[in-house]
């Protein structure tokens, strides 16, 4: 009797241990079906919005690209802000915006070298004035172009300190629609103060105000404001300079002067300290958004100048503002 109790036994573990595998084998293939299901459901969605597929995830293609350098050329410059619009485009177009900073980063980087173009002239000037003066006339000279460049500097040195205590909160408002939607308002509110600003007369280029280092204090604030993604920097910067009483052309030179070291530090900043990703963009894609958004660039700044001259840069608040509206409706409306 008690052979035939462990026999029993045995065969009841043996069923067990049977189950056990059954069952196992069981969730086993409910898994895989489920994640093929999901893969087919994940590819099914991307050809529906029209994106290519590399290895699970999106590749932007050529089109996307050129489009995405174009909106950069033509927002860096004109006053309705690059990154606002960069954001808005690759949501539409469903690119994670924070997965393609690195996209992003080469874009600026082709504006940043359309400014240094655009004002070679001027910033050799300012080189040269590191150089020994060879008479006391150019002395004088060389020192009016060296406190440019100090009022440059303490001007980055400003948008740096602010960016960076502030970092935190930038990052995290980097995709969201409707801190985008806010910063147009404000755009809007500084291009159309414009409508009081007195520049100084004649548009004198050599003109800065009697206080360098306070217009210098306030440049850098404005510049670090436009951190925000719908902030345009060249709207913020230049409606200030105006209202200051700065002439035309400087407000506009100054801007730009003011860009390329602080786009340089935020360049060497993403690369040391920040995962860059292309997002999965090859090289004919990039180095197309890369021309487009150079060539642009450097026609948008020329039109710029000329709408500054002509006192219109309050025209582009009729843009910003509907835009920013626009954003925040739709935001209301989908919640």
């Amino acid at each position: 009797m008690q052979r035939v109790r462990s026999r029993l036994r045995s065969a009841a573990f043996a069923l067990l241990d049977a189950r056990v595998f059954c069952d196992s084998i069981s969730e086993k293939n409910t898994f895989e079906e489920r994640t093929e299901n999901e893969a087919a459901s994940h590819v099914a969605v991307s050809i529906a919005n029209n994106q290519t597929i590399r290895l699970g995830s999106y590749s932007m293609n050529l089109f996307d690209s050129c489009l995405l350098g174009f909106l950069q050329g033509l927002t860096e410059f004109l006053p309705i802000s690059s990154s606002g619009h960069l954001v808005m485009m690759e949501t539409w177009m469903n690119y994670t915006a924070s997965n393609f900073l690195g996209f992003d980063l080469l874009l600026h980087l082709a504006t940043l070298l359309a400014v240094c173009a655009f004002y070679r002239r001027r910033l050799l000037e300012l080189g040269s004035s590191l150089l020994p003066a060879q008479a006391e006339s150019a002395s004088k000279e060389r020192w009016e172009h060296q406190k440019l460049i100090l009022a440059l500097l303490l001007s980055t040195g400003v948008t740096v300190v602010i960016g960076l205590l502030f970092l935190e909160f930038f990052e995290r408002v980097r995709d969201n629609l409707a801190a985008v939607g806010f910063s147009f308002l404000i755009t809007s509110g500084l291009l159309l103060s414009t409508l009081r600003a007195h520049p100084a007369g004649h548009d004198n280029p050599a003109s800065l105000p009697a206080n360098l280092w306070r217009f210098a204090l306030i440049m850098g604030v404005m510049q670090s404001l436009a951190i925000l993604p719908g902030v345009s920097r060249s709207g913020a910067t230049i409606s200030v300079a105006l209202l200051l009483g700065v002439s035309k052309t400087r407000a506009v030179e100054y801007s730009f002067l003011m860009s390329i070291p602080a786009i340089i530090l935020a360049s060497v900043y993403q690369f040391l300290f920040k995962e860059v990703q292309m997002g999965q963009v090859s090289f004919l894609p990039a180095l197309a958004g890369f021309l487009i958004s150079l060539f642009s660039g450097l026609l948008f700044l020329w039109l710029l100048l000329w709408i500054v001259k002509k006192g219109r840069l309050y025209q582009f608040a009729f843009y910003t503002l509907p835009l920013g509206l626009g954003m925040l409706g739709y935001i209301v409306l989908a919640a």
